[in-house]
């Protein structure tokens, strides 16, 4: 976590927090970055994206097909 991330963070909203709306939204924004088509994803080889659906595949929302380094490949499951 940078530095100025962890300084700026107000602790106390973050821990108000739901983990679900988290999730959901983190859901959406890699969706509407990743989705080629068809529930399709593709983490363009940015290590973001592909770190972030590399979590939705640990709990259950992506399915990988293929993955090499930055690049990940699989279905999103709708």
């Amino acid at each position: 976590m940078p530095d100025a991330f962890e300084k700026n963070l107000n602790k106390e909203e973050f821990e108000k927090l739901d983990k679900k709306e988290l999730l959901e939204i983190l859901y959406s924004v890699v969706y509407q970055a990743c989705e080629i088509g068809d529930s399709e994803g593709d983490s363009r080889a940015l290590s973001a994206y592909a770190d972030a659906l590399r979590l939705l595949a640990r709990l259950g929302l992506f399915e990988i097909e293929s993955e090499y380094g930055r690049r990940v490949i699989g279905r999103f499951k709708v």
